[in-house]
């Protein structure tokens, strides 16, 4: 149906089965948070896809944005920026070079957006003998260790990112 092409725009691999789906005519579903491709296939002119893309693991956060790269660790002092132009095989880390710049400031914004925003807000599957592999997080009460109720990227990991932050608005950070 369509020729093979580079896209060069920011893209994420949960765009895959929106493609498929609208390619098959098929109902994407609820909760999806992907976008299908298929205006890049149809050939669509100045067609942008996303501002930014993202990534994330148990260590840490990833935002790309135009030439930009960060990676944010929670509750860490530190982190990688990179330009992605100057510096493709991010051998040069910008994190403390570029601290207090608009750049920064930009992808700290997205990173943060992205943290409120991307919660799936379908529930769970509950299914007679479902086995939940993800491994138990742990919390201190009264002195002794007990299964926390909370993912490990909870609001509460962004506070040392807020910090940072200068908040151009008044008003208390709830």
């Amino acid at each position: 149906m369509f020729r093979p092409k580079r896209i060069k725009d920011n893209i994420e691999l949960m765009d895959i089965y929106n493609t498929i789906c609208e390619l098959g005519k098929a109902w994407i579903g609820e909760g999806i948070q992907g976008k299908s491709l298929v205006p890049f296939l149809q050939g669509k002119e100045n067609y942008h896809h996303r501002e930014a893309v993202f990534s994330e693991n148990w260590y840490g956060r990833m935002v790309k944005y135009q030439n930009y790269k960060m990676v944010y660790y929670p509750g860490k002092p530190y982190g990688e920026l990179y330009d992605l132009t100057q510096d493709p095989i991010e051998q040069d880390n910008l994190w403390e070079k570029l601290d207090g710049s608009k750049i920064k400031n930009k992808l700290k914004d997205l990173l943060l957006d992205w943290a409120f925003t991307s919660e799936d807000p379908l529930p769970l599957p509950a299914r007679l003998g479902h086995q939940d592999f993800t491994p138990p997080h742990m919390k201190l009460l009264n002195g002794r260790s007990v299964v926390s109720d909370r993912q490990p990227w909870y609001l509460d990991d962004l506070i040392p990112l807020y910090k940072q932050w200068d908040f151009k608005e008044s008003g208390k950070l709830r």
